[in-house]
């Protein structure tokens, strides 16, 4: 068996096979040498080969402080020396220490110079060298120390005195757990990034192999070069969690590049002024410090002069700001990188150029037959460890893979949620039960809601465990363990080819991509099928899905404040928000408003039932948040039968007394992405989430609303927008029903489209509550919406991290049960005296008349003005600059007409609720978009 020797001069562990000859040492050169074996840790360890070690370690004399990586004491004659850990590779290091522990255990001669840690006392710093340093990559390979079942034994780390074993740990458990830690310490500081370059269209049905590459490799960053995007195709372009930045082809098919990043990697999309230059650049940032900017380019062949010239001055733009890492395909196959000669003047300019950037060209083998069209380029020491792959998809290009060292630890965004999977909700319910004993004896709304709540949090605190969930992407629903085993077989193939260049290995290879390629072709259109069914059930499966493929998500990163700085940091992005959301609300004018007439309050007894209590209970969703209180739906769900009758009797006491609990007033505010610019506040949305328990009495309030409204047929006809039967088909088919018929006979229509500005944030609170009353409503019912909506606040949540609370002053949430029947009813008289044809869908409303007839263009005038005043009189103001005009009818006189003493902008098409509507009210705009869409689905 072979050994172990160490050298008397430089105390570095080898293997005296592979590394000694002649009685010399190949670290330190000297002839004094510790002939004595050293055992191996077990006999695995003594087989691994020279190409497997790949480095010796590297000791130096003993410096002035510790090093990082821990202290160190002596074994033997008391000589201290330290391991230099920037020279050390991963399994040699490590292998000193476990060698050292050995002779530790005693079986090292007294006399000897053995360098060892001192244990440390948790079990993460056994095998955790690595440091942050950016330089520093040591710890364990799980390929040359993890081989076989008893390498490393629970009982020998034991019995060294550096780990603790729990009872009933087994060897298996140990080695994972050792391994798991010093891959951690490995990933620190280091982003893996794959190019693939040359892809002749993304966007085809070869995406599916590509995607493939990223769910087995678990890159950060994926550069794409010939991408074929364009603005009109977005199907399922998408990765799961990452972001997408791109620049497509104007004006022609093909090109671009696009650059995926994953979630945690902290990124900043960099605005370039040339638009025909196919590039994206963005900023690699480490808390407040920009590492390195990244950028990816196309250059398409034969491209002329001037865009050399205009391409050459960007890199240069970026170069200067500081280090770059610049990935794509240039074009440049006459190029030779190791003599830095080029075969042509254009070539040999670029050439010149990113030589005098002081860029350096890393990658050294071919990318496409024999000429490296693919490059990066850098002018620091950040790029390493660069590989040349094999070919994705139907790409003829191969792919690059490299790792960025930033020096910043992996930031995933974890989350604490509650582990059900392992509760035991009948102890739950006894806890519940036994800590609401005294339930008669409390008094108040607020005494009763807050002891109701501490006995959930404290049941969920004694029954269930929190466990943290990183945001990573979830991998695709067609891949499979399956796939996965037959891809790490293709790339295993491809490994063994490139490594012996053999006509029988590739041959093997190709065999091995094409099973591949077909099994996931399989595997898709096996999980699709399954998708397709889940429709007839009535799950949602199918349209998250679709959603998936068409909206491409981006996180947020940078905001632009009303100052004009940039912030970035999560708690900086929440405050401003949280600071333009309430800066939408609007203060109401004194007074109680406009006098509807006569109130007539009528007192109704609305006493809720444990019988309807426990149905609302039965409905909840459990899969949505819970609110800022901290109870989860499914704990009111599975705790049904115990909360029902507490909280029956504490609905009534709130609505009959009007006392509403401060946390069901309480929102934390989830932005939502409209569209425009992502770095403007004004372009997300706020979608509030407040307590479910208080959103159940809201639910059953709406029936009692609603039932209200019906029976004394006070509900307007007029919105189809949250209301029960209504949708948005039933708003266009009677709309075109009207429509049709006059232009059917040669009328004239002009169309009004209207926009609120904010109009959910800036519904005027006492404006409401007066108009609630006009409509005879339970009196305790209009008392519990106005103590509900006073000294209301909110918080805005961005990964995590709150905001300061903010004072809500006006407006009906988004995502509360009332908000929706509470805007209706602010509208409801929007039509009034009002002689066109009205059409209302939420916020968006038309106004339709008929112009070729005598008094048409004036009625259309004076509707427009009783918009005005009815605008005025209930604080809703229109967005003017949205607001259109639309002429139809070939007689039609294309009056002009104003709002506010603004002029509406005519259009000749205007999409309404998703349809496209024009002049000649021909389909064939909508049609061909519909089709468009639908071939892109089906890459036609």
């Amino acid at each position: 068996m072979a050994g172990l020797v160490q050298c008397k001069s430089c105390h570095a562990f080898v293997f005296r096979s592979n590394f000694w000859r002649f009685g010399v040492c190949l670290i330190c050169r000297q002839f004094s040498l510790l002939q004595q074996e050293i055992a191996c840790l077990k006999s695995e360890i003594c087989k691994l080969s020279v190409r497997q070690t790949q480095a010796m370690t590297v000791t130096k004399p003993l410096p002035q402080r510790p090093p990082r990586s821990g202290r160190w004491t002596t074994v033997g004659s008391g000589r201290l020396s330290v391991v230099d850990r920037k020279h050390v590779p991963q399994s040699v290091a490590l292998l000193n220490s476990f060698e050292a522990l050995s002779e530790c255990s005693g079986k090292t001669d007294a006399g000897s110079d053995t360098i060892v840690e001192e244990p440390p006392s948790t079990m993460p710093k056994v095998c955790s060298t690595a440091t942050k340093d950016k330089n520093e990559k040591v710890g364990l390979d799980r390929r040359q120390l993890l081989l076989g079942d008893s390498i490393i034994r629970g009982v020998e780390l034991e019995s060294s005195g550096l780990v603790r074993c729990l009872p009933g740990t087994t060897a298996r458990r140990d080695r994972r757990r050792i391994f798991n830690i010093v891959k951690e310490a490995n990933q620190q500081g280091e982003v893996d990034v794959l190019v693939h370059l040359g892809t002749n269209d993304l966007a085809s049905n070869e995406v599916s192999e590509i995607k493939e590459d990223f769910c087995a490799e678990k890159v950060d960053l994926v550069a794409v070069t010939e991408t074929w995007f364009s603005e009109k195709n977005n199907w399922d372009i998408t990765i799961p969690g990452y972001s997408l930045y791109r620049k497509d082809r104007e004006g022609r098919k093909g090109g671009g590049v696009a650059l995926y990043v994953k979630n945690n990697i902290k990124t900043n999309q960099i605005k370039v002024s040339e638009v025909n230059i196919e590039s994206v650049w963005v900023t690699l940032t480490v808390g407040n410090h920009t590492v390195a900017r990244v950028g990816v380019i196309y250059r398409p062949p034969g491209q002329v002069e001037e865009l050399d010239n205009l391409l050459v001055e960007e890199i240069a733009k970026m170069a200067m700001k500081g280090e770059v890492i610049i990935m794509g395909d240039f074009n440049l196959p006459d190029v030779n990188w190791k003599t830095k000669i080029a075969g042509c003047t254009r070539s040999t300019n670029i050439l010149n150029s990113l030589l005098g950037l002081s860029l350096t060209q890393v990658v050294e083998e071919p990318t496409r037959k024999e000429a490296i069209l693919d490059l990066i380029l850098t002018n620091g020491g950040l790029v390493s460890d660069v590989v040349v792959g094999e070919n994705l998809g139907s790409s003829d290009h191969q792919s690059v893979w490299f790792n960025i060292r930033t020096g910043m630890e992996p930031h995933h965004t974890k989350t604490k949620v509650l582990d059900f999977k392992k509760t035991d909700f009948s102890k739950m319910r006894f806890c519940v039960k036994e800590s609401l004993s005294d339930w008669r004896s409390l008094k108040g709304v607020q005494e009763k809601w807050h002891y109701l709540k501490e006995a959930l949090l404290k049941a969920t605190g004694n029954c269930i465990r929190f466990v943290s969930k990183n945001k990573k992407g979830k991998k695709p629903l067609w891949y499979s363990a399956e796939v996965a085993k037959i891809v790490k077989n293709k790339k295993i193939a491809f490994n063994n080819y490139k490594k012996t260049q053999r006509e029988e290995d590739r041959q093997t290879y190709k065999i091995r991509q094409k099973e591949a390629k077909q099994f996931i072709r399989a595997s898709k259109a096996h999980a699709e099928e399954k998708i397709a069914q889940s429709v007839k059930k009535g799950d949602k499966t199918f349209f998250r899905y679709i959603n998936e493929k068409r909206k491409v998500k981006q996180g947020l990163v940078r905001l632009k404040t009303k100052e004009g700085r940039y912030v970035e940091e999560d708690k900086s992005l929440a405050d401003c928000l949280n600071e333009y959301f309430c800066s939408v609300f609007a203060e109401e004018k004194e007074g109680k408003g406009p006098q509807l007439g006569e109130n007539t309050k009528e007192t109704f007894t609305y006493e809720f039932t444990e019988e309807e209590v426990l149905k609302q209970l039965s409905k909840v969703k459990t899969n949505k948040s819970m609110g800022p209180d901290g109870i989860h739906p499914k704990l009111l769900k599975e705790l049904s039968d115990v909360i029902a009758k507490p909280l029956t009797d504490l609905f009534n006491q709130s609505l009959l007394t009007g006392v509403v609990p401060e946390d069901w007033k309480f929102a934390n505010v989830v932005p939502i992405y409209k569209k425009g610019s992502r770095e403007e506040s004004g372009n997300y949305r706020p979608v509030s989430l407040t307590s479910v328990v208080g959103k159940l009495m809201e639910t059953m309030l709406k029936e009692r609303i609603v039932e209200h409204l019906k029976t004394h047929r006070l509900q307007d006809q007029k919105p189809h927008g949250f209301t029960s039967g209504r949708s948005c088909q039933t708003n266009l088919i009677d709309f075109f029903d009207w429509l049709t018929k006059i232009i059917d006979t040669g009328g004239a229509v002009d169309i009004a489209y209207l926009d609120f500005s904010k109009a959910f944030d800036t519904v005027p609170h006492r404006r409401l509550i007066n108009k609630l009353q006009s409509l005879s409503l339970d009196s305790n019912i209009v008392e519990w919406i106005r103590q509900w909506l006073s000294d209301r606040q909110q918080r805005v949540v961005v990964n995590g991290v709150y905001s300061a609370q903010g004072l809500v002053t006006s407006g009906v949430p988004q995502g509360s049960v009332l908000g929706p029947i509470r805007f209706n009813i602010i509208i409801s008289d929007i039509a009034a005296g009002i002689n066109g044809k009205v059409c209302l869908f939420a916020d968006d409303t038309k106004i339709c008349n008929r112009v070729d007839v005598p008094g048409g263009i004036g009625q259309m005038t004076n509707d427009l003005g009783k918009l005005k005043k009815w605008s005025e009189l209930w604080q809703l103001s229109f967005n003017v600059d949205k607001c259109k005009i639309m002429h139809l009818g070939r007689k039609n006189p294309r009056a002009e007409y104003r709002i506010f003493d603004t002029v509406l902008t005519s259009t000749s098409e205007e999409r309404d609720l998703a349809v496209i509507i024009s002049e000649d009210l021909r389909v064939s705009s909508q049609c061909n978009r519909a089709a468009g869409n639908a071939s892109r689905m089906l890459v036609v």
